[in-house]
């Protein structure tokens, strides 16, 4: 991942240690991006981490869910831009997130 996108990824996931829409956040260390949440759907667990990350990245820039938050594309050209831009999302923003990294799909909403 670049930097700006490792800064959207901490941002986003700095908000979902809280918990949000499906999942519940059981652990978390923020600073090495590793996670493990539990869908309130079927109890399943879920551990993430860099390379789920990594792999949802594409998704993200080119399948963000139409009922998201835009992201402009030139926010991908500033770490700053983006870290301020991400303030501004959703519950809804945060768990399509989510389960991007998760599944590689919205699957619930």
């Amino acid at each position: 991942m670049n930097k700006v996108e490792t800064v959207f990824v901490h941002a986003m996931m700095e908000n979902l240690t809280h918990g949000y829409g499906s999942f519940e956040c059981r652990h978390y260390d923020l600073k090495n991006l590793k996670f493990t949440f539990t869908d309130i759907e079927d109890d399943k667990i879920y551990r993430i981490g860099m390379a789920d990350f990594e792999k949802a990245m594409p998704l993200v820039r080119n399948q963000w869910p139409k009922g998201c938050s835009p992201i402009p594309a030139e926010l991908w050209l500033s770490e700053e831009a983006m870290d301020d831009y991400v303030t501004q999302f959703d519950a809804i923003d945060h768990d399509c997130f989510l389960q991007l990294v998760i599944f590689g799909e919205v699957i619930y909403g």
